[in-house]
């Protein structure tokens, strides 16, 4: 405890000095490993953080391979935001510099969820798995809030003058957040969870516990053809569950989309948007999410 209360005075003398003598200072660098994290820390920040996410777009963030030079702005970054909960499978493999790192999920460990799932790949793509911990918590909208608090008490130790803007940065954030929690909240009081909705990844778990959705998850790989094996799957839930609905990560091609009406399916896109996703912000897809959600209840 003393040493951040200790690191806190002298970052706030360091600050004033600056000031007074007209310096600039140098900006706090951040690196960050999704996109969710990059969105916060962007709403949370002043002028005197630079925020950096490296994840090339179209690649998902959590199996990411870091480059030497992605590893060495890691390792030289002032503060390195990370979601936890598993997330970062990459991070096993390196050594980054503890006092930086900050894990946004850390707080709430006591409400990860399970996941459980066999290795698979997409496309070209590593093999990997999803099972363990769950780890794409910021679809409950109340982690995301608490994974956003985490950034601003960060940032705060780091730029303790510019706590009342960091503050008021985050308030303005969590009312956004609010605001889809009470819309996702809307949806799920009306659905009543009337029957079982079907996934196309593990990825909803914080979503449907938050919101009261029973998802099954299947393992499709959407850029690809259906397998006849994903079908046959498939057909047993619809048939166990009665389902007639199917969440998506992203738009399925004509032809899968095609497939999946043969069996009585309808389809809506709900994007984690781990990444960014062309010129829309994380809010954006989000609200969009809610919207085609909605959709369920016509």
């Amino acid at each position: 405890m003393f040493l951040p209360m200790f690191r806190r005075a002298v970052l706030l003398i360091l600050t004033s000095a600056s000031a007074a003598y007209g310096l600039a200072a140098k900006p706090i660098e951040v690196q960050v490993s999704n996109y969710p994290l990059f969105y916060f820390a962007g709403r949370i920040a002043t002028d005197s953080f630079k925020i950096e996410f490296r994840t090339p777009e179209g690649i998902d963030p959590a199996f990411w391979e870091p480059t030497d030079d992605d590893l060495k702005a890691f390792q030289g970054a002032d503060v390195i935001l990370l979601n936890g909960a598993t997330f970062e499978k990459w991070i096993k493999t390196v050594t980054l510099p503890r006092t930086s790192i900050t894990d946004t999920s850390k707080g709430f460990s006591d409400k990860h969820l399970k996941s459980g799932e066999e290795v698979h790949r997409h496309g070209s793509g590593v093999a990997h798995s999803h099972g363990g911990t769950a780890m794409v918590t910021w679809l409950d909208m109340s982690l995301a809030a608490e994974q956003a608090e985490t950034i601003a008490e960060r940032f705060v130790e780091e730029v303790p003058a510019d706590e009342g803007a960091i503050h008021a940065n985050l308030e303005k954030l969590k009312e956004d957040l609010f605001d889809l929690d009470n819309r996702f909240k809307a949806v799920g009081k009306a659905w009543n969870n009337r029957e079982v909705i079907l996934a196309s990844h593990p990825v909803y778990h914080y979503m449907g516990e938050a919101y009261g959705f029973a998802i099954e998850a299947l393992a499709w790989e959407s850029e690809q053809g259906l397998s006849t094996a994903a079908l046959r799957e498939t057909e047993r839930l619809i048939a166990k569950h009665s389902s007639k609905w199917v969440i998506c990560e992203e738009q399925l091609s004509k032809g899968n989309e095609s497939k999946i009406k043969s069996l009585g399916l309808n389809h809506l896109v709900l994007a984690p948007c781990s990444n960014k996703i062309g010129s829309y912000d994380w809010l954006e897809i989000m609200r969009r999410n809610v919207s085609n959600l909605e959709l369920i209840l016509e």
